[in-house]
């Protein structure tokens, strides 16, 4: 009876200390250009109380190519093909550094993008990724492994995020017409009338030449004003609160659609950085944006607002995560406060 005791005790802790963490990776984008940098993101959902002490690296250097693995399957003999290493680049490591090069990131090398969502943290780092082979390509979630009340534990994830690299349309068009174009040997024409007509063309123009001076000063002898467009100015943040207001009226998130909502949301928020500020918000990443204001007359008080939004709605588009209703309309309100904080006020 008490072995019984004993073995239910360790599973439960097994599993409550399982249920402290989770982490998910995702691509920036569903499908890139070959050669295209694409952002890679890891997130991790954790407990306060756990402490991540390394992160496995090895996935990063397996990415598999589906396409090469499907071309080896169909010319392996032995019925057991190994998966195709696909062809890429790591152009950056985000905030992470791997100083000692052993392919695990140890608690000394590891910095995260930090944000809180009620009573847990989201943690994230950010790569950046260059694929050189065509079709899907397919990369597993990296194995972390953290401490939680004096034990250490391997949280190994069963998920992994899948991109597709297309071929430019150019090269694809110039390979097909070099596949398919014949040779042949140049045709030499007889001369006709129409090769004369560049001639003709010429002599019109010489007489059509004084009738079109003529009727120019005609017209340019009578000048007209033009008419002036009066063009009206709408402040940034005008603009930003009536698609919120907008947003709210639509209730997508209410109707289950949540990542249409915070779409919508991150998009409003970064048109009205971009025009309030003068910064390429709409096509940077959040840790990009922050940069970019910081060396602008932007409020740091106001850096933790913006990037709890921009953050947790990454994490809804591409981590697919599910945060609960209050979630949404905290943001949504969090979003109007801080527009109405960060608007420039209007010069009488």
């Amino acid at each position: 009876m008490k072995r019984i005791i004993f073995s239910v005790l360790c599973f439960l802790a097994v599993y409550s200390s399982s249920a402290q963490i989770t982490v998910s990776s995702g691509f920036s984008k569903d499908t890139v250009q070959l050669g295209e940098v694409v952002n890679y993101t890891i997130t991790a959902k954790v407990n306060p109380q756990v402490n991540i002490s390394s992160v496995d690296l090895v996935p990063l250097d397996s990415i598999i190519s589906l396409v090469q693995t499907q071309i080896n399957a169909q010319s392996d003999t032995t019925g057991n093909p190994k998966p195709a290493v696909g062809d890429y680049s790591i152009d950056s490591y985000g905030r992470w550094n791997d100083k000692s090069e052993n392919k695990k990131i140890d608690i000394t090398e590891l910095s995260w993008d930090s944000t809180t969502v009620g009573n847990q943290l989201l943690l994230e780092n950010t790569f950046k990724i260059s694929f050189w082979d065509a079709g899907p390509n397919l990369l597993k979630t990296p194995t972390v492994v953290y401490e939680l009340g004096g034990i250490t534990s391997e949280y190994v994830p069963n998920n992994g995020a899948q991109i597709f690299v297309a071929v430019p349309i150019q090269e694809q068009e110039m390979s097909d017409s070099m596949d398919i174009a014949p040779i042949k040997p140049i045709i030499i024409e007889e001369r006709d009338i129409t090769d004369f007509y560049p001639f003709f063309y010429a002599f019109g123009l010489l007489i059509a030449l004084p009738l079109i001076y003529l009727l120019y000063k005609k017209i340019t002898s009578k000048p007209v004003e033009p008419v002036k467009e009066v063009e009206v100015f709408i402040p940034a943040h005008t603009i930003a609160l009536n698609k919120l207001e907008s947003l709210r009226e639509t209730k997508l998130w209410q109707n289950n659609e949540v990542k249409e909502y915070q779409s919508q949301l991150t998009y409003t928020i970064r048109e009205y950085l971009e025009n309030r500020y003068g910064i390429q918000a709409l096509e940077s990443s959040t840790d990009e944006i922050v940069k970019e204001l910081r060396e602008s007359n932007f409020d740091p008080k106001d850096e933790a607002d913006l990037k709890t939004i921009l953050q947790v709605a990454d994490l809804v588009k591409f981590a697919k995560a599910k945060p609960s209703g209050e979630i949404h309309e905290e943001f949504l309100n969090t979003a109007f406060s801080f527009v109405n904080k960060t608007k420039l006020e209007e010069s009488l």
